[in-house]
């Protein structure tokens, strides 16, 4: 596969699965054999557990939109850098709905093998999030007020 080709799986992957919520497109895009290496936590590192993944982001954060910042392409490696934006109108992880809007900043890098996603992994800002929803406070906030 080209890197163009494999740039535009990623692409579809945005498009069609987090930004229009169509977690069914997860089978054609990736592979039986898909393993995460950050999956999220309570989830398995499989295909199910990512379709899972997308389940509880669609659940809590049904206008979550993805804008792709930079994706680059080498070999068989997708590098993505995006930020995300939504609305917690559903449970996360125990935590109830803030109804605060938020922005994100994530990483990814994926392989691709013949012409599906084989491999993942993935750096979330959560801490940002969290402190957007008014669920955490930075520690440093509490030293500027000092």
């Amino acid at each position: 596969m080209t890197t163009d080709v494999n740039k535009r799986l990623i692409q579809r992957l945005l498009d069609e699965v987090v930004n229009a919520g169509r977690a069914e497109v997860l089978d054609e895009l990736v592979s039986p054999d898909y393993y995460d290496h950050h999956p999220l936590p309570g989830t398995s590192p499989d295909i199910d557990g990512l379709k899972q993944r997308f389940a509880v982001r669609q659940q809590a954060f049904p206008d979550f939109r993805a804008t792709i910042l930079d994706l680059v392409s080498e070999g068989d490696k997708v590098a993505l850098i995006m930020s995300g934006t939504g609305t917690h109108l559903g449970e996360l992880m125990g935590a109830p709905p803030t109804g605060k809007q938020f922005t994100i900043s994530e990483m990814h890098l994926f392989r691709v093998h013949n012409g599906k996603l084989i491999e993942h992994w993935g750096l979330t800002d959560f801490f940002s999030m969290l402190e957007q929803f008014g669920l955490i406070a930075a520690p440093w906030a509490a030293a500027a007020e000092a």
